[in-house]
């Protein structure tokens, strides 16, 4: 995003360069061969463009001389404006294609294990009826709601009700998706997004802390409230991350944003079923 922000930065200023060329040279010939407005702004254009003059042609001395200067400056100015937005189009194109790809992963991540976790969430969490409700997105949500949902699940407080159940229910399920995180992890396309990483490395954290205990039935208090900790910075980067992948679907692929509204573990009446 950084790299596209200053190519289009580069972009306005090589665009304003151009027109200021054309109106210096526009202003020049006027003078110089007391042309029109229109005949000048003419042969201004033709100039910069090496094409050649048609049939004005620079009649004084001057006129020449600034033909060209005009010549090189337009190449120049005209060149670089050229270039630098094939280059912006280019890593527009390959940027659209790494997100769409890395969203594929984030697909398969929410499959096998995000959802899961989820789900884990709302039955260990306790959640106010309004505040569940909050979590309901719908068909006709846009990029707004997403955000603010963001902003209010960031406010939320995470404070397990059982965290020794959470313990519980993690130590049965993470096992099995270690090989997934490892596989991951070790993505490229994974490592160039921050956030998603972040969540794989909190969550590769808390499947290894519960790896390493022999038990989860007799652990202390003080342990627990460790346990918990790490389980809420899971729970802290994944709903961000949900929402983002929810808004990419919902932009882009209707249809499997459908079936994510049907299973939405936030809504008090699951069903994959369509009724309407």
């Amino acid at each position: 995003m950084k790299t596209n922000n200053s190519a289009i930065r580069q972009l306005r200023i090589y665009l304003f360069l151009v027109i200021a060329v054309i109106c210096l040279s526009t202003g020049c010939f006027m003078l110089t061969e007391h042309l029109s407005f229109s005949e000048a702004l003419y042969f201004s254009i033709v100039t910069m463009s090496s094409v050649g003059y048609g049939d004005i042609l620079p009649q004084t001395t001057l006129g020449r001389l600034f033909a060209m200067v005009f010549i090189v400056l337009g190449a120049v100015t005209f060149l670089s404006f050229v270039g630098r937005a094939t280059e912006l189009m280019l890593n527009r194109r390959e940027e659209e294609s790494k997100r769409r790809k890395l969203h594929m992963l984030v697909g398969v991540f929410f499959d096998e294990i995000g959802h899961t976790l989820l789900t884990q969430l709302v039955e260990h969490l306790p959640l106010a009826k309004d505040d569940r409700c909050r979590f309901e997105f719908t068909a006709q949500w846009n990029r707004r709601d997403f955000r603010a949902l963001d902003k209010f699940s960031t406010a939320l407080p995470l404070e397990f009700e059982r965290p020794e159940q959470l313990v519980a229910s993690s130590w049965e399920v993470l096992p099995a998706v270690k090989p997934l995180l490892i596989r991951l992890l070790e993505n490229p396309a994974v490592l160039e997004h921050s956030a998603f990483s972040e969540l794989l490395l909190a969550l590769f954290h808390f499947e290894q802390e519960l790896g390493f205990r022999e038990n989860h039935t007799e652990l202390p208090e003080s342990d627990l409230n460790h346990l918990s900790n790490d389980a809420v910075r899971v729970y802290r980067l994944l709903l961000p991350q949900w929402f983002d992948y929810l808004e990419h679907l919902q932009q882009d692929y209707p249809y499997l944003y459908s079936l994510q509204v049907r299973v939405n573990p936030f809504r008090r009446t699951t069903s994959v079923m369509v009724t309407s």
